[in-house]
Parts: structure tokens; sequence; C-alpha cells
């Protein structure tokens, strides 16, 4: 990557890719590039109730412009710039230079290669549907295909190979009766059952249990886990909710945020007034900058400005927002979500895996607060088991045993002062809305963002 040429009023990045001041009009500075930048151009306003709005802030030599006008050349797209005006708010923040450039070249690089594959990419979808998360959301990154509709497209063959299992089955042993082979039919369809609803509900993604369960158990070296590289899984989603936010104090009083998570309440989207964030008894106002994406990482960038102040100019300088203070936001959410499901099912809750009840139990006593629960669930489990054990067949035998040891595990972890997780609980855990609601959402705003920087 060639550094940007710059002089005291042009920047040239690459053949075709530059900017330059025109003080001789008709704007104040001209963008040109060889395909379509993410620059917005100013919307006039139509009548009362559609009010102009204004067009992206591009930042050339440390000066703010507005956006006013696009226009389509014979070979690439030429950019007004004016002076931004300071009674706007601006929301859309790009800084002319390479990383903007580059970002638009391989989102059209990707967008050519996405067309060339599109003839064939769709019968990608059933087969990247059963891997696991990460890898399944990469993938689809590439070939630009919905990673939702590649985990239906998984389920729907993991399904559809569970049937032509049992009709093997049934095939050398007629004479099985349902009793014998419905426990193997349940196992083998509930995990693409709950996938495929999971997909069509909530865009959720997930891969094949078996499959994942096989990486897992053949990778030849254990995996490098870094929270911050893409793309955010569940677990990346937790691991980055601990780590706090980058402060930048500028010379001219405005605070540089940078983050490897979105803050969504921080974002100004389509409100006319600007979102603001407080700090003791200091507000802030927002402006989300351009994400950037370095070694497979995506930073997220805002901007903070202390809002103008009614007494004295020797009043203290606007205090700062802690730098975990978006991600405790989140964390309070999620903490209440936790309260209202425990409230409703304590039984469930003491179901799932060990991470899920460290977050739903942390505020509320910890392993102690699961005692009872895990008591009455775990009876549940040896009851059910003696139901599987009474029946016929080698599958209700396994079944009942399984019950019998994963009942006696919790009652022992239970007995020791520990979390008491299920074997099953991991089947239910990733739907519940606490580990689904927030998760999705920040997943989904880091898709959009790498649609702006690839």
């Amino acid at each position: 990557m060639s550094p940007m040429k710059a002089s005291s009023d042009r920047w040239r990045v690459d053949d075709g890719e530059e900017a330059w001041l025109t003080p001789e009009g008709p704007g104040a500075a001209i963008i040109e590039s060889r395909g379509a930048l993410p620059l917005r151009p100013r919307a006039a306003a139509r009548g009362h109730h559609r009010p102009a709005f204004p067009g992206a802030c591009v930042v050339l030599g440390g000066e703010r412009f507005e956006v006013t006008e696009e226009a389509q050349l014979d070979q690439g797209f030429r950019y007004r710039l004016d002076p931004w005006p300071a009674d706007s708010v601006f929301r859309d923040v790009f800084e002319y230079g390479p990383i903007l450039v580059r970002a638009a070249q391989r989102e059209r690089e990707q967008a050519s290669f996405a067309r060339g594959a599109a003839w064939y990419s769709w019968l990608l979808l059933p087969f990247l549907g059963l891997l696991p998360e990460a890898p399944q959301t990469r993938a689809c990154n590439r070939f630009d295909l919905d990673p939702a509709m590649a985990t239906l497209a998984g389920a729907l063959l993991e399904g559809s190979l569970a049937i032509a299992a049992l009709g093997v089955v049934d095939r050398f042993d007629p004479g099985l009766t349902f009793s014998a082979i419905g426990p193997l039919a349940l196992t083998l369809m509930f995990p693409a059952l709950t996938r495929g609803l999971a997909s069509v509900a909530w865009g959720d993604v997930a891969g094949s249990s078996i499959l994942g369960a096989l990486f897992g158990l053949f990778r030849s070296s254990p995996q490098r886990f870094d929270p911050m590289v893409l793309p955010l899984t569940r677990e990346a989603f937790w691991a980055r909710l601990t780590l706090g936010d980058r402060q930048e104090l500028r010379s001219d009083g405005a605070l540089i945020v940078r983050s490897v998570l979105p803050h969504l309440t921080w974002d100004a989207g389509p409100r006319a007034v600007a979102p603001r964030v407080k700090s003791g008894d200091d507000y802030w106002k927002i402006a989300p900058l351009l994400p950037s994406l370095q070694n497979g990482r995506l930073s997220f960038a805002y901007e903070l400005r202390p809002e103008p102040q009614s007494e004295a100019e020797d009043r203290a300088p606007a205090k700062p927002p802690d730098p975990r203070q978006y991600q405790d936001e989140v964390v309070t959410r999620v903490a209440d979500q936790w309260r209202d499901v425990i409230t409703a099912a304590p039984w469930l809750v003491v179901l799932l895996p060990r991470p899920a009840q460290e977050r739903a139990y942390r505020a509320l006593g910890g392993p102690t607060a699961t005692r009872r629960a895990v008591i009455a669930t775990a009876v549940a489990e040896l009851a059910l088991a003696s139901w599987f054990l009474t029946g016929h067949g080698i599958f209700n035998a396994l079944s009942g045993a399984v019950l019998v040891l994963d009942a006696l595990q919790r009652l022992w972890h239970a007995a020791s002062g520990a979390y008491a997780p299920s074997v099953f609980g991991f089947a239910i855990a990733d739907y519940l809305p606490p580990e689904r609601v927030e998760y999705s959402a920040h997943r989904d705003a880091e898709r959009r963002a790498l649609r702006q920087v690839r």
C-alpha cells in the first residue's frame, strides 16, 4: 500500500484517486475516484416536513467539508465539497486518505469476486451451514452469502441426512418400534430443528454440533483465541465486553474513542439530534467515525465533544466518560434480562453451560443460589431415566444411562459448591434472550460496518 502523496492543497492516494482544494469554485474542494465512495451528498429540503439533510463530513488537511454533490463520470465518480456548515450535526465523518480509498477498492474487488462466483456460490450454502459459527461466517463473507441462510440450508441438509439414516436403520431391522427408534430420531433431528428455527426467527448462525465436536477432536493444535479478530462470535462478544475503550484527548478538546465493539447507542443513525453520553455532571456529543480494518481486526471510532456550558469560563474541563461506560451499560441490560428469565424459569437456567450460569447468577449469589433448582432438575432427570430404562431397545437403554450419569454429576457439583450444568444445556443456551439479544445486535452491527471497510 503506497502512502498518500499530499501537498498543501492536493491529496493523491492512487491513479484516479485524489482530492484537491478548488478556491476558484464552484465548490471548496473536489474528490475524484475510479469507483463509488461511501460519501452521501446533501439532500435538499422538500417542504416543511422534509428538511435538508446534511451530507457526509470529509476531513481534508484537518478541515471539515460537506459532500454537496455526487456526479458519475465516464470512468468513476466526482464529489463536490463545501465548508462544513456550523449549524449542522455531522453523522458520517470520513478522513480522506488511504484507509478510505483502500476500503472502497477492497469492496469493489469483493463485489467483483462475488459476482463472478454468484453462479455457483449458492450451491455451497448447505455445506457452509454445517461449519462452526466462526469459519461459517468468514466463508459467507467471502462469497457475499447470508450466514443465517447458510445455517438454515445446513440444518435442512443435516435433517435430511438424519431421515436417511433412520431409513437405513429401519431397512436392516424393520421390526423396530417407535419406542426403540424414537430416542435416536430425537438425537439426530433436534439439533438440526433448533438451528433451522433459530436462523429463521432471529437470524442466528450456528453449525452442526456433530461437526463442531469433530473439529475440536481432530484439531492438530489448539487455536489461539484472540477476541478482537473477526468475526464476532459469541465467545468473542463476551470477551470483548471485558475490554475498555481506548481514549485520546486532542488539543482541540475532542475526545477520540476507539473500541473493538460497536457502540450501538452511540450511533446517530437517522435521528435529528446527535446522541450524547453523560459523565458526572457533563454531557458529551457523539459523532461516529469511519471504522477501520487492520490485520483482521475491526476498530470502531467515535468523536466526543463536550456540550457548551452556561457557567463561567473558569469552569473545570469536562470529565471524560469511563473507558468501560458502554460495556457496563450492555452488562447491565444482560443482567436485567437474566433476572426476568430466572424469575420465570430458574430450573431452566441451572441446565445451561457454566459461562452462561456465571453471567446469570453473578449478582444473585453465585452457585449457592442455584442449589435448590439443581436438586429438583436432577431428581426429574432420574425419574425420566427410570422411564427410559423400563422400555426396550438399545437406544432407550443409552438414553436412560446418559440421564442417570448427568443427574449424578450435577448433584456432585452442587454438593461441591460449584455450578452444575447439564450436558443438554448447550442445546438451548444460545436461544435465550440474555445470550442472544445483545450478541445478535452487535454481530449485525459488525457485519454492516464490515461492508463499509471491505
